[in-house]
């Protein structure tokens, strides 16, 4: 929990400078662990130099904005600083002797290339560096020729049922299969499954087995993720299936944390760079939510033998702690499509058997100075899952135009009592809009009847067999669960097709206040009885994991009345469904309504998206917007006033450091 600041406690900490502490207070982003490291700093060094206590505070603003440091060199940045009466940042950390500011005879601050630290986190950002670099240059394992990738990856992608691949995702897999470290990333729909599925049969083909390959994600949702799209992808798209397949599909992703073997009472990992993992193919997916100091302790645990294959969308949501480590890996603008004279040598040898050969090479150009990454990314910008009105509109959230996403959201009105074009079934003609704008409403009575009617339409009138599969479900045997398999199907198709995303959890447009109120809608609806979100037919989302148990935090159940008269969670896996009884789950809460923090990994047919009123409201950015564009398939909806949408659209997210992946030349 973070405690309040306020001005008192700066007023505390700095007694003898004149801060301006209501506007520092406004204008800056504070903690009290930091502010109490820098009382200590302040009763221990000889400095009263107000400018440099605004620098370390504006530091403090940095790292709670999740970035690694404060980039001096940045414009941005000191226009910021401007803003709180600090002028010539970057002379003035210049001119500091940074490393007689100790405590306990430890560096507290590094300045490095117009960057100001903390030293912690300088030296996260070094180890992860050093140890990409390792990574990259002392390989030990297997490396194919071209020869082999082209074979490999022709008969691979020749087994596909799908009419068509596209050509970046035949550039990804010859890619990864003539790189030992690849970096692949594209938004939903790009082909980030098909490519990974792809290289793993490839390296199947090429000598590799089964029990080498690792599949890990960050959060145990994600990783279902990842091993049902894998599965869907071995088990349904390959023409004429391998034995090697059905190895694949034996495969089951883990969190990064259970892989690398987290031990909460040490707060320390089993796996790191002295006891190194063991496997020779690892494949990490939704890269965009690993913070950096996961990431380090990640790469400092991959053995040199190991191949790596790591998979996001960089214009996602950034990692929830600190650094944006997979926009940090990606090339600058402009520069993907490079490649050393070498690489671009076997690419031409690798794309021989593919129509687009011809096509890719003219795209291709050669640099005579590669930097660190050069050759091991590939960038997808081709996506088929989403409707096209959503895929353009992201399109144009992502570049931050506002004025092109207005002309492409169409406009759709409510009435008081929150219907939408006069009746609860024009929910039908608005959806196939694709995407659609709702203005927000004076009257808060209306837009909770907006969402009750949204809601309803989906489970109730759109898909008229939920009620009455739940009603036939009460009392069931909970020891033949396989004979309801047909109705637990209709129902998670109603439940996973749609999704209100929410930004935040709190007021009229947060998730808990929706979610109660559509709980007490779907008990009168459903004609049960039950305490908040406990009822028969309730749709649940797990908040936290139980590895003993299989679950995972941002799991979805349903709630279904048993034979012995209990509740029980039940939830799809493998091999069907399975449940467990409501007193050993985790905490749970409604799955209505999540934030866009949780559907990261998910995707639904249908989404409603409501946005704080607060223009100012700090979680409003372009990222945001985009990520929960991107979760819906067939029809978004926004409920938002026209300004707090125009500001979030302008408003990107930005988070420094000090990594350099494109920036140092290697000779």
């Amino acid at each position: 929990m973070r405690y309040q600041v306020t001005a008192q406690h700066l007023a505390h900490i700095f007694p003898e400078l004149t801060l301006k502490h209501e506007r520092l207070l406004n204008q800056l982003n504070l903690d009290l662990g930091h502010l109490q490291l820098l009382r200590d700093g302040y009763q221990a060094w000889d400095s009263q130099d107000q400018r440099f206590w605004l620098l370390l505070l504006a530091l403090v603003d940095a790292v709670n904005q999740g970035s690694l440091c404060l980039d001096l060199n940045h414009p941005t940045v000191n226009h910021h600083l401007q803003t709180i009466g600090l002028t010539q940042g970057l002379a003035l950390a210049t001119t500091q002797d940074w490393q007689q500011f100790k405590l306990n005879q430890q560096p507290v601050i590094k300045f490095e290339q117009g960057c100001l630290y903390f030293t912690k986190y300088w030296q996260l950002e070094t180890q992860l560096q050093l140890a990409l670099k390792r990574l990259l240059r002392q390989y030990t394992g297997v490396r194919f020729t071209a020869v082999q990738v082209a074979t490999a990856a022709q008969q691979v992608t020749g087994e596909l049922s799908f009419e068509q691949i596209e050509d970046k995702q035949v550039l990804a897999i010859v890619v990864s299969l003539l790189q030992p470290f690849s970096i692949i990333s594209g938004g939903p729909g790009t082909g980030k499954t098909t490519i990974m599925s792809s290289v793993l049969r490839g390296l199947m083909l090429l000598g590799y087995e089964a029990k080498d390959v690792c599949l890990a994600a960050p959060t145990g949702r994600a990783a279902n993720r990842m091993t049902e799209s894998l599965h869907e992808v071995l088990s349904h798209r390959i023409k004429v299936p391998a034995v090697t397949d059905a190895e694949l599909i034996s495969i089951e992703a883990t969190t990064i944390h259970r892989l690398l073997g987290a031990r909460a009472q040490w707060r320390g990992f089993q796996y790191g760079e002295h006891n190194p993992l063991d496997c020779k193919v690892l494949v990490v997916d939704e890269v965009s939510m690993v913070d950096v100091a996961l990431m380090r302790q990640l790469l400092q645990a991959i053995p040199l033998g190991c191949r790596v294959i790591l998979l996001g969308d960089q214009f996602q949501l950034p990692s929830v702690d600190s650094g944006a480590v997979l926009a940090d890996l990606m090339p600058p603008v402009g520069s993907t499509g490079e490649y050393s004279s070498d690489m671009w040598q076997k690419l031409e040898v690798a794309l021989t058997p593919f129509n687009c050969k011809a096509e890719l090479m003219a795209e291709l150009n050669t640099i005579e100075s590669a930097f660190m990454l050069t050759d091991h990314v590939t960038v997808l910008d081709v996506s088929k899952r989403n409707q096209k009105d959503i895929a353009e509109l992201s399109e144009s959230v992502r570049l931050g135009d506002s004025d092109a996403m207005f002309k492409q959201l169409s406009l759709a009105s409510i009435d008081t009592n929150g219907q939408v074009a006069g009746d609860m079934a024009a929910w039908n003609w608005v959806e196939q809009i694709g995407v659609y704008w709702l203005p927000t409403q004076t009257d808060n009575q209306a837009w909770q009847e907006t969402y009750l009617q949204w809601i309803q339409w989906h489970y109730f009138k759109s898909a008229i067999q939920f009620k009455s599969i739940i009603t036939e479900l009460n009392d069931f045997d909970q020891s033949s669960l396989t004979t309801y398999h047909n109705q637990l199907d209709q129902l998670f198709a109603v439940i996973n097709s749609n999704r209100i995303l929410t930004l935040v959890n709190d007021t009229l447009v947060g998730s808990l206040h929706i979610n109660a109120q559509i709980a007490e809608m779907m008990k009168q609806r459903l004609a049960v009885t039950g305490s908040e979100n406990r009822f028969h037919g309730s749709v649940i989302m797990l908040g936290q994991n139980s590895p003993s148990l299989g679950l995972f935090n941002g799991d979805v159940a349903i709630l279904l009345a048993a034979n012995n008269g209990q509740l029980r969670a039940v939830l799809p896996n493998k091999s069907g469904y399975r449940s467990h009884s409501i007193h050993v789950l985790p905490r749970f809460t409604s799955a209505y309504a999540i934030t866009v923090h949780k559907s990261q990994g998910s995707e639904f047919n249908h989404v409603l998206m409501p946005l704080p009123e607060d223009e100012q409201h700090r979680l409003l950015s372009r990222e945001i917007i985009y990520t929960g564009l991107t979760r819906a398939k067939q029809s978004v909806g926004i409920y938002a006033q026209r300004s707090t949408l125009e500001t979030a659209v302008k408003r990107q997210t930005t988070r420094y450091s000090g990594l350099r992946f494109w920036y140092n030349q290697e000779h």
